[in-house]
């Protein structure tokens, strides 16, 4: 069972509101709101059974007398198991509803009996991966903020343009690149946060990688990290792709570790890849994207289709609050068990998202972007490779919730390869970019799968729009967090 805790306050007038919530159609007891909207929140608890749900909070007693005489209800938000879920909140100033759908994770563990229904393996890899996320955090939370000494870490001043003259590197330490640009890579053996001055000061220049003449750290990136890691503030160009095959080479590659990579307000320009990682074999690592700008100046990836902004399996890939324009291929492709994004602006000339093979994909208060000019009618792709070994026994998902989402095609498509993969968009909200007056464009389902509930794109005149909104500006980090160099 899971517990969802809904958080309320109010404005009373003649008697405190009443908040009347349903759980799939059935009324639960009716709750008086004495909590007014300067006090903490009040909590009304529910017990959900494993599976998706639809929550309704009715409000049914509106009450006005005049200015400030007002009975008004107010959902500020929602937690299920101690866990934010994000849920916008919603002022009821006059009576009516609200409705969202909540999925409860299955147990972590359930004997199996004839009176116990099977765990829902998506739900549960869903849960599965914020609680590896959360771990990840936690582990990198016990290594010291600033080298212990001055042997655990170093500042590397931009005269020298060469890492190769950082010191050896100790667990635990932190290493401080200064504003320039450096032309050799770097290998991270051991636990290590590396630190930069900003995405747009402290560059790794990765010289096209062995097509360039240039060997990045392993052949692989302009970090090749081989454990836990933090990298922060640094902007990484020209990972690889001098060749003009995919192979792999990226700005920042992770393996043969497992624990959590975390890259944070940092940007990726003309790389073959700006971010890889191999198959959980090679790399059980949760890859934690965030704040993070891809191809700004010069979009990652080659036009061979295989080489991307985000190309990654790993154990999960999360990104958040960042930037993720189009690359020369799709926006981003994952082959992993599990993917989470959210907050995050995306643009496309390839697919936005791509899994090939089983991924369990949560998109949540995203906006997604077909730029007039995108060449391409293939806006995502689930198990279109049919890649039943990415993810064995995994038949995969994407669950979009409060997305955005602007079309400019004259027609796009969502490929589903497989009938038992789960795609249904929740709350979207559509847009398409054209002149007043224009035919607009077509969203169809492909494949043998099918959406879960009704195709939601459905254009008018109403939700036409002359463009979409502008790029954010890159994420800047707060002074105080910036080393000194």
């Amino acid at each position: 069972m899971s517990i969802l805790t809904l958080l309320f306050a109010g404005d009373s007038y003649d008697g405190p509101p009443v908040a009347d919530i349903m759980v799939d159609g059935t009324a639960t007891p009716s709750v008086q709101i004495t909590a007014a909207r300067t006090d903490p929140s009040q909590a009304v608890s529910l017990t959900l059974t494993p599976g998706g749900h639809t929550v309704t909070v009715a409000f049914n007693d509106d009450a006005y007398g005049g200015p400030g005489h007002d009975r008004n209800l107010i959902l500020r938000g929602a937690t299920l198991d101690g866990y934010d879920t994000h849920l916008p909140g919603m002022t009821f100033v006059r009576n009516g509803s609200y409705s969202f759908v909540v999925l409860a994770p299955s147990p972590a563990e359930t004997a199996p009996t004839a009176a116990t229904a099977t765990p829902d393996p998506i739900l549960a890899a869903i849960a599965a991966l914020k609680a590896d996320v959360d771990a990840g955090f936690a582990a990198m939370a016990t290594l010291p903020a600033t080298a212990p000494s001055s042997s655990a870490g170093a500042t590397v001043a931009p005269s020298t343009l060469d890492l190769s003259a950082l010191p050896t590197l100790v667990a635990g330490g932190t290493t401080t690149l200064a504003a320039g640009t450096y032309i050799n890579p770097l290998h991270v053996p051991v636990p290590q946060t590396i630190q930069g001055q900003g995405m747009r000061k402290t560059i790794l220049d990765g010289r096209k990688g062995v097509g360039g003449g240039h060997r990045l750290a392993w052949g692989k990136g302009s970090i090749h990290a081989g454990a836990p890691v933090l990298i922060s503030d640094i902007g990484f160009i020209n990972g690889g792709g001098g060749d003009g095959k995919s192979d792999g080479e990226a700005g920042a590659y992770g393996e043969g570790f497992s624990g959590l990579m975390h890259l944070l307000r940092c940007a990726f320009d003309g790389n073959e890849n700006g971010v890889f990682l191999p198959n959980v074999s090679l790399a059980d690592v949760d890859l934690l994207i965030e704040a993070c700008v891809f191809g700004r100046n010069i979009p990652n990836g080659l036009a061979d289709e295989s080489s991307h902004n985000v190309y990654a399996s790993g154990k999960s890939v999360t990104i958040r609050r960042s930037i993720v324009l189009a690359s020369l291929a799709n926006t981003i492709k994952i082959r992993g068990p599990r993917l989470m994004l959210e907050d995050s602006y995306l643009t496309r000339l390839g697919r936005w998202v791509d899994c090939p093979g089983g991924t369990v994909a949560v998109s949540n208060r995203n906006t997604y972007v077909t730029p007039p000019d995108c060449p391409s009618q293939n806006a995502f792709g689930f198990y279109d490779e049919g890649d039943g070994n990415a993810n064995p026994g995994q038949d995969g998902s994407f669950t979009s919730t409060d997305d955005t989402f602007y079309f400019s095609r004259f027609h796009e498509v969502i490929w589903i390869n497989n009938p038992a993969t789960k795609v249904q968009f929740i709350n979207p909200k559509v847009h398409w970019i054209g002149p007043a007056g224009s035919n607009p464009p077509g969203v169809t389902i492909q494949g043998p799968g099918a959406l879960v509930g009704d195709n939601p794109f459905v254009f008018t005149a109403e939700n036409r729009v002359d463009a979409a909104p502008p790029i954010p500006d890159d994420p800047v980090a707060p002074a105080s967090t910036l080393l000194a160099a």
